[in-house]
């Protein structure tokens, strides 16, 4: 197994290889995602929704960098684009949405065992929120990879002129 500072985003061509098989991992991972979340599973939904962000982020950053940025986390891809992206409307997602997105997604995988000082809550009332979580998430999810494909096309197509 690669270590994480040794890893590189395969980057697609929009017939090769590497696109057939980022669209098909895509759509199974959406599948997955919706099957979760109706399942209760909202942990594993989480997850995957936090991979697919950070796969379309990684993607945007790299483009706008003119570098590779893969494999980062969450809080180092929302950073790199509050300050470099030119686009004030994924800026908006990335650093509003998604920053509390982000500690919500924190408070579900690292937290859901950890008991503070005082804290009483039960099982059902620290598992209660991870439905909204999950289903918060998925929606950011479709909206920053409705914006990413946007300013792709135009990207493309003002490239094409």
């Amino acid at each position: 197994m690669q270590t994480t500072s040794s890893r590189t985003r395969a980057m697609a061509q929009p017939t090769s290889r590497v696109a057939s098989q980022r669209q098909a991992i895509y759509r199974e991972a959406f599948a997955h995602i919706n099957e979760a979340i109706t399942a209760g599973f909202y942990l594993e939904a989480i997850t995957l929704v936090e991979s697919l962000i950070s796969d379309r982020l990684e993607s945007r950053t790299s483009y706008i960098s003119g570098s590779d940025f893969s494999f980062k986390t969450l809080e180092k891809l929302i950073q790199k684009l509050e300050k470099d992206d030119p686009d004030a409307e994924l800026r908006s997602l990335v650093t509003e949405r998604l920053r509390v997105w982000k500690d919500l997604r924190n408070t579900a995988l690292h937290e859901l065992a950890k008991i503070a000082d005082g804290d009483t809550r039960s099982w059902a009332d620290r598992t209660a929120p991870l439905r909204r979580t999950a289903t918060a998430g998925l929606a950011l999810l479709r909206a920053i990879d409705k914006r990413v494909k946007s300013l792709r096309r135009h990207a493309l197509s003002e490239s094409l002129r």
